[in-house]
C-alpha cells in the first residue's frame, strides 16, 4: 500500500502545487492504483474465461481537491505529459462525442467521470464541484501493464472519497467500482476490454495473485512468495519498448473473431447452451471446423486451450512445480504467437532467448499483445546474466534496449489521504 512519504506520492503533492499555485499538502485527497502483470490467462478476459493476474509495484498516485458549487470544472495535469493541462466542464462529459477522444489519456478521466456522475443523477449537487487533481505514475505506457486502468481505479477511489463528503453515494464493491471503469474505457477509449485489468489494480492483495472468473467476476487468492525468498523463483517484467496501442484495429478484430466463432459454434451445438468460448471444449471446436475459417479456429482454439492452461497453473503453483509451471508458460507465448497472432518479431527474439537461458523455468509475452512486455519466471541469482542476454539479442535485432525490473504481488488500490 502507498504511504504519504512514498516518492510518488510526494511528486504528486509537489505537481499539484506548482500546477495550480497552492501550498495546500495535508487537505489533499490522495488515491492510488496499481498496474499489473498477467501471470497466465490472455485474451480470455472478454471471452468469460480464466485469468491469473497480480497488481505490481507499480502505480499511478492522484493527489487532488473538490469544492463546490463553482465553476463546474475538472483540471487534469499528467506527468506523463510535462505542462499538459486538460480543462473542461463536468457536465461536458455527456455532451461530446466519446470517440474523439480516443487515444488521448483526458478519455480515461472523463469516462470515469461519467459512470459516477450517471451513478449520482439524481444528486444534482453530484455536478457543482470544481475538481483539481495532478496525476503521476511509474508505469510505464503503451507496454501492457494496464497503465490505463491504474488511472481510471486511481481516479475513480479519488472521486469517492470526495463525494461521499456531501452526497448519498452508494457503497460500492470492489468488483461494482471495477465494472465502472471497464465501462468508461469500453465507451470512452472505444477498447473491448475485459474486466480483468480494473478488478486486479482495485482489488489486489500483498503476495497473491487472483485467479479470476471474468463470468461471474469472482476471484479466489492465490498465494505467491514475496522476492525476498530467495530459494523460489522470481517474476522479472521485460518491457520490450516496442510500444503498443490498445485502440489499434488488431485488438477489435480479435474479439470480434471470437464472437464469430462463438456465433458459429452457437449454431453447431444448438442443443447446448454456449454464450463464449469458455463453453467450448476443443473436441467440440474440431467438430465444428469445416463450418470457420481457419483464422477463426485458430483464434477459438487459443482462447479455450489458454483456459485449460490458466486453470492448470493453479494446481502447479499449489505443488510449486515451477518447471512444469514454466513450460506452461511458454506454450502460451507460442499458441498467443501462432494462433492468436499477437506477439512480433521482437518480442519472439525475447522470449526464445529467455527460454533458452539458464535459470529460467518460462517466459511469454503478456499483456494484449503488438508489443509491450514479456514476464520471465526465473531463479534470482540467474537475473543478471538473463537481463544481459536479453540487452544482446535486442541490439542483435535492431529492436529498442529493453527494460527489466523484479516485481512481487503487491497491494491493490486505496486511499493515501483523505483530505477535507
Amino acid at each position: 500500500m502507498e504511504n504519504q512519504n512514498s516518492g510518488l506520492v510526494k511528486e504528486a503533492i509537489a505537481l499539484y502545487q506548482s500546477s495550480f499555485n497552492s501550498a495546500e499538502s495535508k487537505n489533499l485527497t490522495i488515491s492510488s492504483a496499481p498496474g499489473r502483470i498477467n501471470l497466465i490467462g490472455e485474451h480470455t478476459d472478454y471471452n468469460d474465461g480464466f485469468v491469473l493476474p497480480f497488481a505490481i509495484g507499480k502505480k499511478t498516485v492522484i493527489a487532488g481537491t473538490a469544492s463546490g458549487p463553482n465553476e463546474m470544472k475538472t483540471c487534469i495535469v499528467s506527468s506523463q505529459n510535462p505542462g499538459e493541462m486538460v480543462s473542461f466542464p463536468i457536465s461536458s462529459v455527456f455532451d461530446e462525442d466519446p470517440g474523439k477522444l480516443s487515444g488521448h489519456w483526458s478519455c480515461y478521466i472523463k469516462g470515469v467521470l461519467a459512470a459516477y456522475l450517471t451513478l449520482l443523477s439524481d444528486n444534482l449537487r453530484a455536478n457543482d464541484w470544481n475538481v483539481k487533481i495532478a496525476i503521476v505514475s511509474d508505469i510505464p505506457i503503451g507496454c501492457g501493464l494496464s497503465s490505463s486502468a491504474a488511472l481510471e481505479i486511481a481516479f475513480a477511489y479519488f472521486l469517492e472519497a470526495v463525494y461521499k463528503k456531501s452526497c448519498s453515494f452508494p457503497q460500492l464493491s470492489t468488483t461494482q467500482r471495477a465494472l465502472l471503469c471497464q465501462r468508461a474505457e469500453r465507451d470512452y477509449c472505444r477498447v473491448p476490454c475485459g474486466i480483468m485489468d480494473q478488478l486486479i489494480s482495485s482489488c489486489g492483495v500483498r503476495h497473491h495473485g487472483l485467479l479470476i472468473d471474468c463470468r461471474s467476476q469472482e476471484f479466489s487468492l492465490v498465494p505467491l512468495y514475496p522476492l525476498s525468498e530467495c530459494q523460489n523463483p522470481v517474476v522479472m517484467v521485460v518491457n520490450s519498448n516496442i510500444s503498443h496501442k490498445l485502440g489499434t484495429s488488431e485488438y477489435s478484430e480479435r474479439v470480434a473473431q471470437c464472437r464469430t466463432a462463438t456465433e458459429i459454434l452457437q449454431r453447431s451445438y444448438a442443443c447446448k447452451k454456449i454464450s463464449h468460448l469458455r463453453d467450448i471444449t476443443l473436441d467440440e471446436l474440431k467438430v465444428a471446423r469445416p463450418h470457420m475459417s481457419l483464422v477463426v479456429f485458430r483464434r477459438a482454439r487459443h482462447v479455450i486451450a489458454e483456459n485449460a492452461r490458466t486453470l492448470l497453473a493453479l494446481d502447479l503453483i499449489k505443488q510449486n512445480a515451477w518447471k512444469e509451471l514454466g513450460s506452461l508458460m511458454y506454450s502460451s507465448h507460442v499458441s498467443l504467437r501462432d494462433d492468436f497472432q499477437v506477439s512480433t518479431m521482437g518480442i519472439d527474439a525475447l522470449v526464445e532467448a529467455a527460454q533458452a537461458s539458464p535459470g529460467v523455468y518460462g517466459a511469454r509475452m503478456t499483456g494484449a499483445g503488438f508489443g509491450g512486455c514479456i514476464i520471465v519466471l526465473l531463479q534470482l541469482d540467474h537475473v543478471p546474466n538473463v537481463m544481459e542476454r536479453l540487452a544482446i539479442v535486442a541490439q542483435e535485432t535492431s529492436q529498442p534496449q529493453p527494460t527489466c525490473f523484479l516485481t512481487g504481488a503487491e497491494q491493490g488500490a486505496s486511499i493515501v489521504q483523505d483530505g477535507k
